[in-house]
């Protein structure tokens, strides 16, 4: 997926583009363009591993008083899921509850233990013999 000096460019860009301070109006707060270009990029460079592993988390975030898990999916949306709700978010929606720095760490360490997963189940796969030889 992401190798070594992979992850750290995309975290130099997320840095980059870091928001310092969200502009305030009419008691909203409005999402800096660039962080959801961030959270774009971010949800397209992880998306691939979906396909083969499922949802990926992204952490936990709060919507409309409420707290949920927030979930990458192999679908054109972000999925957050709480006990009595479940919600399909888009860019702009995730960038309004949580930071693209928090994303990323989120989405390494679920996609680290996806990996591990992966690597448990060849490790099984390695100590059964071939069933063809049989």
């Amino acid at each position: 997926m992401l190798d070594h000096l992979g992850s750290e460019r995309l975290g130099n860009m997320v840095e980059h583009y870091r928001v310092k301070g969200r502009v305030q109006g009419a008691g909203m707060t409005v999402p800096s363009w660039k962080s959801v270009d961030v959270i774009r990029l971010v949800y397209e460079k992880f998306r691939p591993m979906t396909k083969n592993s499922g949802p990926l988390s992204a952490g936990e975030v709060s919507i409309d008083g409420k707290q949920g898990s927030l979930y990458l999916t192999e679908f054109q949306y972000w999925l957050w899921s709480s006990i009595s709700a479940t919600k399909e978010l888009t860019h702009p929606e995730v960038d309004a509850v949580t930071t693209p720095q928090a994303l990323v760490r989120s989405l390494l360490a679920s996609t680290a233990g996806k990996i591990k997963a992966f690597e448990v189940h060849l490790d099984r796969i390695e100590q059964r013999p071939p069933t063809f030889l049989r």
